[in-house]
């Protein structure tokens, strides 16, 4: 049997081993190379990233005062401060040499360290004017020295913060701001009392069963269910908001009482005194603009085609009543001249009707109206008058009775309107026996709009 035949012993020479060495080491240089690239790659892109995504430092925007709308009582003091504001809201301390005054003296005074000195009751814009990057910025804010009651009915007070809240609760619930200049808030303050005092002696309460279905109602369509929700489930979707905006639910709830016994006492007094048929015609009419034609909405002309400035708006309104008079006799249908000519917006796509009235309801569209109205014959076309009582006034009236009637029932529209009427005229002549004060004045009034809306600013704000 033959051996088999031995393989040939591998020998590395030095030159293949120093080759081999070589290559490995090119391989860990190249790994290590390729490492440090990647890391340096993902690096630059996440500080590109990070670049990118990091937020603008906020720009500074001016300086205000700290607080902007404060209260003080008269001989007391208070520290203002003076803020740095940036663009985003937030505000830091400033450190500056500031310049303050006072819109008035009399009310309130301050120092050059931002010390308040209150004098009167009132209200005082206090200024500040500060240098910041070589540039001068200023910033105002409405002190309130406030009096320990604002409003006095008989033996009852109100204080301010009651009249803030007041106004608080009114602007979150309607959407509107309050008027500064208006006194129909303190006006209704007074008036909600009068009747809340008067009340028992005519029999007439409100629950709070009463208030808290009132609540559900008003609030139902704002729930987004078809479902009446409880009260409960009413109460836990606004007590947030009016946390929110530091407004008193419990003043809310007041309003609505006080809501709630107006039209208690209202239908009362109408029951009383407004019957439920009274005389009324059946009107319709058109309110036209005297200042222009129907046809091209540009100023009227004259006969010889001169520019209408030539006559006087009275004059002009008769050349327009005497247009519709005529084209009512060629067999035109008044419905169609009103859609015409009219601007009233409820009766114009009526054909002009404006409906049963009586008289008290007539003069509600002004005194000519009343009279002229209950002095025609039923067909007869009136002669114009004037829709307003401004002498920059250029609507005119033309109407119309169609029917008439000594004894027609009133609608509830109507009824609801003159009990209203009566109850307001009820209303003031009990207030003769009440001692009545009111300490709100002009400023005053300003700074609670301004205390009122604080709150609501500053959480839209934020």
């Amino acid at each position: 049997m033959s051996k088999k035949k031995e393989l040939p012993e591998w020998v590395i020479t030095k030159g293949q081993r120093s080759r081999w060495e070589r290559e490995q080491r090119q391989k860990r240089i190249a790994l290590i190379a390729g490492t440090i690239v990647t890391v340096i790659v993902l690096c630059l892109g996440g500080w590109a990233i990070w670049e990118s995504a990091k937020p603008e430092p906020p720009t500074f925007v001016g300086i205000v005062i700290d607080p902007a709308i404060p209260a003080v009582k008269a001989g007391e003091t208070l520290d203002l401060k003076v803020l740095r504001k940036y663009d985003n809201g937030k505000t830091k301390p400033l450190n500056s040499t500031f310049v303050w005054a006072s819109s008035s003296t009399p009310t309130a005074t301050i120092d050059h360290s931002g010390r308040v000195t209150a004098h009167k009751e009132g209200a005082a814009t206090i200024t500040v004017n500060a240098t910041v990057n070589k540039k001068i910025y200023s910033a105002a804010a409405t002190v309130g020295v406030i009096p320990p009651a604002i409003l006095e009915v008989g033996s009852t007070t109100f204080d301010m913060d009651y009249y803030v809240q007041t106004l608080r609760v009114r602007t979150l619930t309607s959407g509107s701001g309050p008027d500064p200049t208006s006194d129909e808030p303190i006006n209704a303050i007074i008036a909600d009392e009068i009747r809340r005092q008067l009340a028992p002696a005519l029999g007439l309460t409100v629950s709070d069963e009463e208030i808290d279905q009132a609540i559900v109602t008003r609030w139902k369509p704002e729930m987004g269910s078809s479902a009446t929700p409880s009260y409960t489930e009413v109460y836990d979707t606004l007590i947030p908001q009016f946390e929110k905006y530091e407004a008193s639910f419990e003043r809310y709830r007041e309003l609505v009482r006080a809501e709630l016994l107006k039209e208690k006492v209202q239908n009362y007094i109408g029951e009383q005194q407004i019957p439920r048929e009274a005389p009324q015609v059946h009107i319709r009419g058109i309110a036209f603009d005297a200042a222009i034609t129907p046809a091209s909405g540009s100023p009227a002309l004259t006969e010889s085609g001169s520019p209408a400035a030539t006559l006087t708006v009275p004059e002009n309104a008769e050349k327009i009543r005497e247009e519709i008079r005529q084209r009512l006799d060629a067999g035109e249908e008044f419905a169609a001249l009103a859609q015409e000519y009219s601007k009233h917006p409820t009766s114009k796509d009526k054909g002009g009707d404006l409906g049963w009235m009586p008289r008290e309801i007539a003069d509600l569209y002004g005194q000519q109206f009343g009279e002229i109205a209950f002095s025609l014959e039923t067909g007869q076309l009136s002669p114009t008058f004037p829709a307003g009582e401004s002498p920059e006034n250029t609507y005119y009236w033309v109407i119309e009775v169609i029917e008439k009637e000594d004894s027609h029932p009133l609608s509830d529209e109507h009824w609801n309107m003159l009990a209203a009427l009566a109850e307001d005229k009820w209303l003031n002549e009990q207030k003769a026996d009440f001692t009545l004060v009111n300490h709100l004045d002009a400023g005053l009034k300003d700074w609670a709009s301004k205390k009122a809306l604080e709150t609501l600013t500053s959480s839209t704000n934020g």
